[in-house]
């Protein structure tokens, strides 16, 4: 019988991790980061950069929504950022952003990501 060196809540705490370092590789750095921190003032002040787009974006209050947070950890539906970049939600923004990112695989992961704490 052989039993795993790995705990399942580290190797759950370690898919988080990985979450949030594909995401930012993967969507914020390559489709995000030019707006929101790749110049010197971003878009509605949100920095999608890979050193501050954690801190801009958990539980911080949204800019641009009244009474909105950018991601609410294991609330994906109600965070900002969801409504963002998912269609069919009308925010009143000054620029649409659900053409950004067209994979359904990348927006499930976002959420995922949100719904499973958020985790840097």
């Amino acid at each position: 019988e052989t039993h795993s060196l790995i705990s399942s809540s580290s190797l759950s705490a370690s898919r988080d991790l990985c979450m949030y370092a594909a995401i930012q590789e993967n969507i914020f750095d390559k489709t995000c980061a030019q707006c929101h921190g790749g110049s010197t003032s971003p878009a509605a002040g949100l920095y999608l950069t890979a050193d501050k787009s954690h801190a801009s974006l958990v539980n911080q209050p949204s800019t641009q929504v009244e009474d909105g947070i950018r991601v609410i950890p294991g609330n994906a539906e109600e965070s900002i950022l969801h409504k963002v970049i998912n269609p069919g939600n009308v925010l009143g923004l000054g620029f649409s952003h659900e053409n950004m990112i067209t994979s359904s695989t990348d927006l499930r992961l976002i959420d995922e990501w949100i719904n499973a704490g958020a985790k840097e």
